[in-house]
Order: structure tokens, then sequence, then C-alpha cells
């Protein structure tokens, strides 16, 4: 295992400058995870400045522009590069550069379309992120926060939003109108859309498994049967599928699942520890072999090459949890990971 730090700069986002063993940032391998590159580079007038202080929530990338990649932190607002991570900028909108942006969702036939949610709000740029100048939905209930946001890419005039509360939101016309679609009674933690059938969605909870449409979200069934044999699946933490859609992977407090039925039923990936035992952080399907698979845990990160039969663990490039996965569109070797400092 090497590790490589580019672009280290200076810390100018407050507190002391993180020593080389506790590295948060993007960090980035072309080879599986064999090695690592600490990309956190982000030129000034003045100088260059760093990314490596900066705790790492969501990665996006442009679904026609490979180079573009997008990075939502937990405190600094988002970055972007235009050059494959070797570089960041800031956007030029200042409510866009402090606290904690959790998505990004880019329209997949028109790029210059953005959307970014942050803590309660979401905000719409369509241009280039030059500007965000349209709010396109605001949550007031203090009680009340968004939790998740997703983008249909069969008709990207549709937007998902799930809140904290369970309730589930929809726009059919860019954000300009939202509609009540469903409401569930724990906190929505991911909405997927399978790449396969747009019609079919998983919502998914923290608490109470997930609920599954086949119909473009007009109906929901809750999936209750379909993970009842695997102790703790209900406590989903995320689900990420190919990039066809044919396999979907779910990390829960059981482990991990796979899925090759849009989610309709599930089968054990076996892990190097014994499922539950460690938390799955993050999860990620190779875009150019259904079975190659990636996960990160607190302390380590995983890579297989046979459907999960078999995994190779290799060390993380900082104390931090991994938190954060994103596979190249193009080249499925390549893997960015975003850090995170865990509460103590």
């Amino acid at each position: 295992m090497s590790w490589l730090i580019l672009g280290a700069g200076c810390n100018l986002f407050g507190g002391s400058s993180p020593t080389p063993e506790s590295l948060g940032g993007v960090w980035f391998s072309g080879n599986q995870g064999e090695t690592w590159e600490g990309r956190f580079a982000i030129p000034m007038a003045d100088g260059v400045d760093s990314l490596s202080s900066v705790d790492i929530l969501a990665f996006e990338q442009d679904p026609k522009d490979p180079a573009a990649i997008y990075a939502g932190t937990a405190g600094n607002g988002y970055f972007y590069s235009y050059d494959h991570g070797t570089t960041w900028q800031r956007p030029a909108t200042e409510v866009l550069r402090t606290g904690a942006v959790y998505t990004i969702e880019v329209d997949p036939r028109d790029v210059c379309t953005i959307y970014v949610q942050k803590g309660d709000r979401v905000l719409k740029s369509t241009t280039c992120g030059r500007t965000f100048d349209k709010e396109v939905y605001l949550e007031t209930s203090t009680d009340e926060r968004l939790s998740a946001m997703t983008l249909d890419w069969y008709n990207p005039q549709i937007l998902w939003l799930g809140t904290s509360d369970g309730d589930l939101l929809r726009s059919i016309d860019g954000g300009g109108t939202w509609a009540p679609m469903y409401r569930l009674r724990d906190a929505i933690v991911d909405i997927e859309i399978s790449q396969d059938d747009s019609r079919t969605i998983l919502l998914s909870t923290n608490r109470n498994g997930y609920f599954r449409s086949t119909d473009g979200g007009l109906t929901w069934t809750d999936m209750e049967e379909a993970i009842k044999e695997f102790k703790k699946a209900d406590n989903i933490y995320d689900i990420q599928q190919s990039k066809d859609g044919k396999v979907m992977l779910m990390a829960s407090g059981f482990g991990l699942l796979k899925s090759t039925d849009r989610g309709a039923s599930w089968t054990k990936v076996p892990l190097v520890s014994a499922s539950g035992e460690v938390r799955v952080r993050a999860v990620a399907i190779s875009s150019t072999d259904n079975q190659t698979y990636y996960y990160a845990t607190a302390n380590a990160f995983y890579s297989s090459d046979n459907g999960g039969a078999a995994w190779d663990p290799k060390s993380l490039p900082s104390t931090r949890a991994g938190n954060a996965l994103l596979v190249d569109s193009v080249n499925g070797d390549e893997v960015f990971l975003g850090l995170l400092t865990l509460a103590e």
C-alpha cells in the first residue's frame, strides 16, 4: 500500500491543519484501491488551498463529461472539479460555500442544470453552477430536514425528496412545484431509481426497511418479507446499483445484500467480518464489470472481482473513516474515496 499526497497546500477552512495520518478530503485510486493519491489542490489567486482538512459526504459525476466531478462536504459546502479531481474549485454562490451538502444531482440531458441539497433546502443552477439563483425547495418545519434527493434519469424534470419525518415529495417540473406522494413512519435515507427500469423505485429507511414502487411512485409496497431473514437488515444505510441496473447492493445493519431483480429479493454477500459486526459505510459497483464490488468501513477498504465471493482488504490512506465512494463511469478500476471524521 502506498499513498501520494497531491496539492496539500495550506488549510484555510479553520482549525488546525491535519497531521499526515489524519488527512481528510478526496482520495483517488486508479487500481481498485491498491494505491491512493490525495487530491486536495484548490488553486487560488494567491496560492494553493487544500481539501485535506475537509470531511466528504457525497460525490456526483457529470453523466456526459467524466472529467467533471462534484463533492459535497460536512461543513464547507460543495466543491467541483473539471479535471477528474486533480484540482478543485468552490462555487461563487456564498450559501453553497458553507454548511453540509448531502446530495448533488446533474441533469443527464442538460448538464448545466444542477441541483444541490443543503440542509433544509434545494438550490438549482441552470448555468453549469456559475450561479444558483433559484431555491426550488425550502423545508420550513423546524423539526424536519431533507434527508434524501434523487433525479429521475429517464425524465429529469422529475425530482424526488425525502425528509427525516418520512415524507416523500415529488416535482414533475424541475422543482417548480411539489406534491406529497407517500408518508412513512421513519426517516427516508435513500431514494434509488432503477437504471434498468425507471418505474421501479426503492425507498429506504434507517429503521423500517424499504418500500418499493413499480409504477413510478404512484403506489408502494412494504418489502419487509424480502429482508426478514437477515437480522438488522431493516436498518438501511445505502443502496447502490450497477450502471445497467442489473445488480443492486444494499448496505444495512446486517451487512451487505445483493439483488438481481430490481430489489424484489435479496441474497447475502459474505464479508470479511461476520455479518453485522462492522458497518459498511459506503458501497459501489464497477461501471464496467457487474462482478466487481467495493465497500468501505471506518477502518478499511475492500474490493472483490468475483461478485463478493472473496474480498481483498486494504488500508485506508488516513485514520478518518471511509464515507463516500465514486467509481469512474468509464474506467471501473478508478475509484474516488471520501473520508469523514467520526464523532466520538
